[in-house]
């Protein structure tokens, strides 16, 4: 297992694009081969085990480095995955709650959010600041819904456009616009990170943290969760976070997919650490843009299996492979399977 980085691929990419290794091609073609080849499996150095701790509230915003949640537990106990169709079954459990469900053993797909929390009251405004100096020029479009349920739209050197644009400041800015609902936010690359808050105009104070926005983050996009009745959880007994700190209220662990990040600077990680998969893939995009596209699909299916390989090799053979099934105690389960083995039957 290696650690690949955009310095570490400049020079064969370069070579097999016949471009020269300090090109602009050759990162822009190294970020399209590792997205694709990200896409394609959970292969090694996509998935990672993160943890968190949070209160009640059953409603998570994942970081942004998560594409999809595998597994995951509640303190120490594992629990089931739903997709966003669950509670639409017609032997479903209809639609949950954070507050109502079946005491936290469930994790329900919430699709995608631009803001780690959502706004509650018609009074609020959205703050934004900026973690270091920014350029004088620096803004942020922030696009949703007002106090009255009426989508956003302002005037922007005599142009009307969608949304409002904030000034990035280490001074704090304030939209001049209500917003009960943020549906999308349009970022510049920034020098450090930039966080919005909501800010309550009837006491006059900022009431919790929105969103925080790496540097290179320009359309910012998160998975979403929800936990049904995890408020009828206590804490975990002895659960500490990452850091290794007390966490005073519910330990949650997962197994998540990693997402594919634009590589910016030669030191920048892929998430892939195949040099070969990588340069294979390269020369599939090369061979599509010709309209060769037999040889492009060789070149992939080669970069697939190198990581196949890879994969293979990492694991060995002696784990026994786990095999998931439906729990008794859901919605929606499916038929009990029975399997013959002899003169008994097994379930």
């Amino acid at each position: 297992m290696n650690k690949l980085r955009l310095a570490d691929v400049r020079e064969p990419i370069g070579r097999a694009l016949n471009v020269c290794a300090s090109s602009s091609e050759v990162r822009s073609i190294a970020n399209e081969a590792h997205r694709r080849l990200v896409a394609k499996g959970k292969f090694l150095g996509t998935t990672a085990r993160y943890r968190i701790c949070t209160s009640s509230e059953g409603c998570l915003t994942w970081p942004r480095a998560i594409e999809a949640i595998e597994g995951w537990q509640l303190c120490s106990s594992p629990g089931e995955l739903r997709n966003q169709w669950y509670e639409f079954q017609s032997n479903g459990p209809g639609l949950l709650t954070s507050e109502q469900g079946i005491s936290g053993n469930l994790l329900v797909d919430r699709g995608t959010r631009v803001t780690f929390d959502d706004i509650y009251g018609t009074d609020k405004k959205i703050r934004v600041v900026a973690d270091v100096t920014e350029a004088a020029s620096a803004r942020i479009l922030i696009l949703g819904y007002d106090q009255n349920a009426q989508w956003v739209r302002t005037q922007d050197a005599g142009a009307w456009i969608d949304g409002e644009y904030v000034s990035i400041s280490t001074i704090p800015q304030l939209t001049s616009n209500f917003f009960t609902n943020i549906t999308g936010i349009i970022k510049p690359v920034t020098n450090g990170p930039v966080r919005i808050l909501e800010y309550d105009t009837t006491l006059s104070l900022v009431t919790k943290s929105l969103g925080y926005y790496e540097n290179d983050e320009e359309v910012p996009i998160y998975r979403a969760s929800m936990i049904p009745g995890l408020g009828n959880v206590s804490r975990c007994n002895g659960a500490v976070d990452e850091d290794g700190e007390a966490c005073d209220t519910k330990q949650i662990t997962v197994i998540a997919k990693l997402r594919h990040i634009d590589v910016v600077n030669d030191n920048d990680f892929f998430l892939l650490g195949n040099l070969a998969a990588l340069k294979l893939m390269a020369m599939a995009i090369l061979k599509e843009n010709r309209n060769l596209f037999e040889e492009s699909m060789a070149y992939e299916a080669k970069a697939i299996k190198e990581l196949q390989d890879e994969l293979s090799s990492f694991e060995g053979d002696g784990a026994l492979p786990t095999i998931k099934q439906e729990s008794p105690m859901t919605w929606g389960a499916g038929v009990l399977n029975y399997v013959t083995l002899g003169s008994r039957s097994i379930y």
